[in-house]
């Protein structure tokens, strides 16, 4: 989108937090009605102002730490399928210098197959149909066993690489280069595993909700004597900013899921699947063998 229409954004509901927040900031504001109805029938309220300053610091610092701390689990994750991305395509450039065609393909697949199962493996679905579709149903049942199939597809693609050096289409340098691109893409599953297992503590989660109640609760209260009528209005501003930057928090906190504000794993493994499947219809002859290329 334009620089010129970037304030359009500011009103669009797909990807806000609005859906998920609405029915909190509603009840704030009609909470904050009643406080002013009762004040305007002669009921008095007041709430010391140092309370709510402390409970006000409190709750900005840690939505901020909440916020923070949910966008470098966010961004470590997408720049671990980042990496995905970048070494699935560097096997398939490695493969298709070095293999014939069924061989190439073979290898290609196995590679999709693992980008495909991780994606389904971060939404906790039972299988891939994408694996079915690439490698048969059989075939991708035997995948599907435990460890699960985003391993058991790059243990396959191990055992081929070896075989392919046994038998002389490949020499142990090509074998070792194309293997560190297989631990990479382990070591950025594991990476995306770790931060899904690894919510932040409910302890602090528990305490910053309850603080942020009790602040919406109280500072009506205290609003009420100054703006009459027009504290349900500001109300209504505070608690969609406040509640909405910590429901920001909740949602970066997990960016597996298939949300508009999590890591687009569907569009990724999409882009993966188009640049691979086209070297795998190149038809390109692979070089000699390991066998008969000699160092110049």
């Amino acid at each position: 989108m334009s620089k010129r229409h970037a304030w359009y954004r500011s009103f669009v509901i797909r990807g806000s937090v609005v859906p998920r927040i609405y029915e909190r900031v509603l009840f704030f504001t009609l909470l904050s009605f009643g406080v002013t109805y009762a004040h305007a029938r002669g009921w008095r309220f007041e709430a010391p102002l140092i309370v709510l300053t402390i409970i006000g610091s409190a709750v900005g610092f840690h939505i901020a730490f909440r916020t923070n701390s949910g966008y470098e689990r966010f961004w470590e994750a997408r720049t671990a399928w980042g990496a995905i991305v970048n070494r699935a395509r560097n096997i398939a450039r490695q493969v298709h210098t070095l293999f014939e065609y069924d061989e190439r393909r073979e290898i290609i697949l196995l590679t999709l197959a693992f980008v495909h199962a991780a994606k389904h493996h971060f939404w906790s679905d039972a299988r891939a149909p994408e694996v079915d579709t690439l490698l048969g149903e059989q075939r991708s049942r035997i995948l599907h066993e435990p460890p699960g199939t985003p391993l058991r597809a790059l243990v396959d693609l191990g055992h081929r690489l070896q075989r392919a050096r046994l038998a002389g289409r490949i020499d142990s340098v090509d074998q070792l280069r194309l293997e560190a691109d297989i631990t990479v893409l382990i070591d950025q599953f594991g990476i995306c595993q770790r931060i899904r297992a690894t919510p932040l503590p409910d302890a602090y989660v528990i305490q910053l909700r309850t603080a942020l109640a009790l602040l919406l609760v109280m500072l009506p209260l205290s609003l009420v004597d100054h703006l009459q009528w027009y504290t349900p209005v500001a109300m209504l501003g505070v608690s969609y900013v406040l509640i909405g930057m910590e429901q920001i928090g909740t949602e970066l906190e997990d960016p597996f899921e298939s949300t508009a504000n999590d890591i687009d794993m569907r569009g990724i493994s999409a882009r993966i699947e188009a640049d691979l499947l086209a070297l795998c219809a190149d038809g390109t002859p692979a070089p000699a063998s390991a066998e008969t290329r000699r160092p110049v």
